[in-house]
């Protein structure tokens, strides 16, 4: 493994909402990735397998330790049956799925 390799760390990812999901009402979607390194990540959110538009993603900061901190969001409207998710790839790899836990 090279030095590069050994310096590679997965993100740490949350999605949530900025208020208590009501069905139907429109709410902040949020996906927060942390605690990675390189900062090489791409990150879409998606409804029900469709990507969300208007998000407002935040530029990558790092902590004293140099790993990294970043945030998507977008306004949107979620009903009962609505399936939301944050889908990171990060550093090359195969993105993941990171899904919304309404209760």
């Amino acid at each position: 493994m090279g030095l590069a390799e050994s310096n590679i760390s997965p993100p740490v990812v949350k999605v949530y909402t900025a208020e208590p999901v009501e069905f139907g009402k429109k709410n902040e979607l949020i996906c927060y990735a942390y605690d990675y390194h390189p900062p090489r990540m791409e990150i879409s959110l998606l409804k029900n397998g469709v990507e969300i538009p208007d998000t407002k993603q935040k530029d990558p900061s790092f902590h004293h330790n140099w790993k990294y901190y970043t945030m998507m969001s977008a306004h949107v409207h979620i009903d009962s049956d609505d399936k939301v998710e944050c889908l990171v790839a990060h550093n090359g790899s195969p993105p993941k799925r990171h899904k919304l836990d309404m209760f």
